[in-house]
């Protein structure tokens, strides 16, 4: 909530500056941040379905019994497409923002953690070739995995917000200013 904070000492009257955050601008960057990575994670959630639930739920069963019971990685593996597709949705739109956002941290983290190992491929065969630190596989040009620069993305809209171009802004938005004076409180245009 902006406040206008009015102390009247004497003659004088001090009005402190009313600063609304998150600025349009900053709004349009927080925007500019969350689609994208909104429809980045909901198309992979998509792209996990269009093989086929069953052959990504195979796909991916030994590296998640490394962590693990098989009945919990199955339900996991199961889930995690839907769960990807509703986190990116909410994301695009704003809604929930933070929650989401904290969401696809914990996701992209525990990505990493599973399909990343320093002595092992991504299938657990040893490495016959030297790779970048974190890449996905040795024959993965970028010098580190994209996954790590997505979960800082995703942390610092958890940490700072939708903006005002949202659902969360719409719904929990900057009210009515209120002004402070030492007396009382008025709400601004009454």
């Amino acid at each position: 909530m902006a406040v206008d904070v009015v102390r009247t000492t004497g003659n004088t009257t001090g009005v402190a500056p009313i600063f609304n955050y998150p600025t349009p601008a900053a709004s349009v960057g927080l925007l500019l941040i969350r689609v994208p990575l909104g429809l980045y994670f909901a198309g992979a959630g998509i792209s996990h379905l269009q093989g086929g639930l069953k052959q990504f739920v195979s796909d991916y069963s030994e590296v998640a019994q490394r962590f693990m019971s098989p009945n919990m990685s199955n339900t996991y593996l199961t889930a995690l497409p839907w769960v990807e597709i509703a986190v990116g949705c909410l994301l695009v739109v704003g809604f929930l923002t933070r929650l989401m956002a904290f969401a696809m941290t914990a996701m992209l983290v525990s990505f990493l953690v599973a399909l990343w190992s320093p002595a092992t491929t991504d299938a657990g065969r040893p490495h016959t070739t030297t790779r970048p630190a974190m890449a996905t596989d040795a024959s993965d040009p970028h010098p580190f995995n994209k996954n790590i620069v997505l979960a800082g993305l995703a942390l610092g809209l958890a940490f700072t917000g939708a903006g005002v171009f949202s659902i969360d802004g719409l719904m929990f938005g900057p009210k009515r200013r209120t002004r402070v004076t030492e007396e009382y409180v008025a709400p601004l245009g009454t």
